[in-house]
């Protein structure tokens, strides 16, 4: 095990050879040693098999790696949004994109990226409700570009049931 774990980070340091640090990585991270390997060192370990996994051009395993360090690092926003992008950009699931993109925002509640990734991926699949809700979040956003959302198809929608809801508050009032 130690073996391996120096073969490895040699391999992906020093040596530059990716695709060897990979097999060792696998090996040790598949192995079932947490125990022996202590939380640090599997943290390292996992940490350097995911940088190479971006590299490597092999989505669904970068997605089942990030699925299991999430697991075990399950507030980690950055890495939420990471395969939030990778189901919808790369492996194009709209509905577990969304799942990730949400729990980013759990995590995040002003991560602009997510918001919008939240927003698309709800987009493709149907959910206007949750399209309306994150463009109401986008318009609060500090970061906001208003020039992205004037021109966003729902913004005409969303404008004329404000108006709409104006209009039966004032003729309720009046």
């Amino acid at each position: 095990r130690e073996l391996r774990r120096e073969l490895a980070l040699a391999y992906e340091a020093q040596l530059a050879m990716p695709d060897a640090a990979l097999r060792h990585l696998r090996a040790l991270l598949d192995a079932g040693d947490d125990d022996l390997l202590g939380a640090e060192v599997r943290d390292r370990l996992e940490r350097t098999c995911l940088k190479l996994l971006r590299c490597a051009d092999n989505p669904s395993e970068l997605e089942a790696r990030l699925s299991r360090f999430l697991e075990r690092n399950p507030d980690d926003a950055e890495h939420w949004l990471e395969l939030a992008r990778l189901r919808e950009e790369q492996l194009h699931s709209a509905a577990r994109a969304l799942t990730a993109y949400r729990r980013a925002l759990e995590l995040d509640a002003d991560c602009l990226p997510a918001l919008r990734g939240a927003r698309r991926t709800a987009e493709r699949l149907g959910r206007w409700s949750d399209v309306a809700e994150a463009l109401e979040r986008e318009l609060a956003h500090p970061e906001l570009d208003v020039d992205l959302l004037a021109n966003h198809p729902l913004k005409d929608r969303l404008d004329t049931s404000d108006e709409v809801v104006m209009e039966t508050t004032l003729t309720s009032e009046g």
